[in-house]
């Protein structure tokens, strides 16, 4: 489902302030939208709360009047508004168009015999039901129970879409009439394993056009559920559509479950969040999958992993735009309560860790479904959240408080060579600013943190450290927190990429012991720190028992020298090198001729000799594989 959402900031209730990563939220335990409504709430995929007009609105059951209804949000009350479907066993689904004029309103009433669908237009503050509708001719696109209803949305290009998995079939219906007309049902796949499935849709832009995208999920009733993605260009005829269902398989042996939510971030990435079933400890029983918009791939993150004990049903998704943080939220199935976590956009393997926090609970009542808004959120408009309280029987809402705090710079990548443990290395750190990122010369500041066991000296020259190749104004190190802030000497722009270097003669020297590592970045304008990509430190080559024949003082001699390269130590023929360097009192020549060299039998490349410091460098003359025996 694709929306759009709007602004408002309303009481709050329960207030709860905790820590999250990527700064302080509030959180509440919610309220009742009104004591008069009925939990009817079925699935995440179908949208139930929109924002427009400076006001939050939502969809929800009217229990006296036995009738659908379009809330509307007034300071701390709700007011009943149009009446829309007579029966709870329609399963509503809304979409928001707010360039449409003063804003158009589509709601589709998913049913398993007679659905319906309904158009109105905002004016005054009203919204008025279009001339034509509801349409009915909906016989050939009905639902095949409450638990697998219907969803839509609207492509770049003002298409209407709905879906559906029928029969084994991933089905859709589309009208490019602002939903006065449909087609029949177009088939996208039939290689589904069950009858039927959940289905989430959004429509996203990449540098390749406008694509209209669907994901779906299957029960593990038959022990075969499964996951798909398909996406279609606008443009495109109507039955073109490629399957990337490969790319959001099982992280482990886990299966899936008939619940999805998906939403598209300001970057155009895809998300799509899960519930599974079955699995290892380790295997995740609520995976985030995120479709890279400039790559094209998909990644698999864990929110809550089986051995962790927390499963979440009626899974959702939520997204601050303004400081690109990521909620994810569902119904935890042990305690019933509704409860969220939240990372920084990138920074989505902290899911995992991140702390878990209360979006609806009132003692020992017992939550169901749960409806989130999508599109961009601020500190404006914070985020409503609106679900089933199925003891008390009514729709209760709940809003997280968007606090300012930029989203971190992006790493792209961090490099050290060399990569052996113990040994000063030059720390390559590419970086992307944030949209309104820029540094100022002589004054912004970015500001480096090297992981624990990782040597940084008390100072560090600013000759040694550069800035896209410029060298830094100043540098400020810390050994004991490991940290290095530099002073840009040029100013950096929104959005900007830096590449910063600090040379091995800084004398950052590496952990001491083999593993993968991260380093974190933070700038004066981007204060939260960014957790590079992993880069690996290697142990160092093994060196044997030297041979030296005659081992006669004043003496030429030949030295035999064994010894093994690391596993990440390889040396390519003509241009890798092996250096030594002889102890106080040996005689080094100034020219080695390279025939009297060898390295596995084979005479050296090249020999580079230097009397002063009793070194040679000796170039290989065939390529060595890592751990290579010499």
């Amino acid at each position: 489902m694709h929306r759009m959402t709007g602004s408002i900031r309303a009481g709050l209730f329960g207030l709860v302030l905790s820590l999250l990563c990527g700064g302080n939220l509030l959180a509440q335990t919610g309220t009742t939208l009104a004591s008069t409504t009925t939990a009817g709430y079925r699935k995440a995929n179908q949208n139930k709360v929109f924002y427009h007009d400076g006001k939050w609105w939502a969809l929800a059951f009217h229990q006296a009047q036995g009738a659908w209804y379009i809330w509307r949000q007034d300071g701390a009350s709700w007011t009943r508004t149009n009446k829309l479907e007579k029966n709870i066993n329609y399963n509503l689904d809304v979409l928001l168009d707010s360039t449409d004029g003063p804003g158009r309103l589509y709601i589709h009433a998913s049913h398993h015999t007679k659905p319906k669908f309904r158009r109105y237009t905002y004016a005054a503050g009203v919204w008025a039901i279009d001339p034509g509708f509801p349409k009915k001719n909906f016989q050939d696109f009905v639902h095949s129970d409450n638990s697998n209803p219907l969803a839509m949305t609207m492509a770049k290009n003002g298409e209407l879409w709905m879906f559906r998995v029928y029969n084994q079939q991933l089905e859709a219906k589309r009208s490019s009439d602002k939903g006065v007309n449909w087609s029949s049902p177009i088939l996208i796949t039939s290689n589904l394993t069950d009858p039927k499935g959940t289905i989430d849709a959004v429509t996203y832009s990449t540098a390749a056009g406008d694509f209209v995208g669907v994901g779906y999920a299957q029960p593990n009733s038959n022990g075969t559920g499964q996951l798909g993605f398909f996406y279609h260009k606008d443009g495109d005829a109507e039955t073109v559509w490629t399957d990337e269902s490969a790319s959001v398989s099982a992280m482990g042996s886990e299966k899936s479950q008939n619940n999805i939510n998906m939403a598209v971030d300001g970057a155009n990435n895809v998300y799509m969040f899960v519930r599974t079933a079955g699995g290892a400890s380790t295997d995740p029983r609520n995976t985030l999958y995120k479709r890279s918009a400039a790559a094209g791939t998909w990644a698999a993150f864990i929110v809550n992993s089986v051995g962790s004990g927390v499963a979440w049903q009626s899974p959702a998704l939520a997204i601050d735009g303004e400081n690109g943080r990521l909620y994810v939220m569902g119904r935890n199935m042990s305690s019933n309560i509704v409860e969220y976590k939240v990372c920084f956009i990138g920074q989505e393997s902290t899911l995992a860790s991140a702390a878990i926090q209360t979006l609806l609970a009132n003692g020992a009542q017992a939550f169901e479904e749960i409806s989130s808004p999508t599109g961009l959120f601020n500190a404006t408009t914070d985020i409503l959240i609106t679900g089933d309280n199925t003891t008390a029987d009514d729709i209760w809402f709940n809003k997280i408080d968007i606090v300012s705090g930029g989203a971190p710079v992006t790493i792209n990548s961090a490099i050290v060579t060399p990569s052996t443990v113990a040994t000063p290395g030059e720390y390559t750190i590419d970086l992307t600013l944030g949209t309104s990122g820029a540094l100022t010369a002589g004054a912004g500041t970015i500001t480096v943190t090297w992981p624990n066991d990782t040597n940084v000296p008390a100072s560090i020259a600013v000759a040694q450290v550069t800035v896209n190749g410029v060298a830094a104004s100043s540098v400020v190190a810390n050994a004991a927190a490991r940290t290095a802030t530099v002073t840009v000497p040029a100013d950096l722009a929104n959005s900007a990429n830096v590449s910063m270097v600090f040379s091995s003669a800084a004398n950052i020297i590496n952990p001491t012991t083999v593993g993968n590592y991260s380093l974190q970045v933070a700038t004066s304008v981007q204060p939260v720190n960014a957790l590079s990509p992993q880069y690996a430190v290697q142990g160092s080559f093994v060196i044997g028992n030297i041979t030296v024949t005659p081992d006669t003082a004043e003496y030429p001699a030949a030295y035999e020298i064994p010894l093994t390269l690391g596993a990440a130590g390889g040396l390519a023929g003509g241009s890798g090198t092996i250096t030594v360097t002889w102890p106080v009192g040996t005689f080094v020549p100034a020219v080695i001729a390279p025939a009297n060299v060898t390295v596995n039998g084979v005479a050296a490349a090249n020999v580079t000799a230097d009397q002063v410091l009793r070194r040679a460098v000796v170039t290989v003359p065939q390529a060595l594989a890592g751990s290579a025996n010499v």
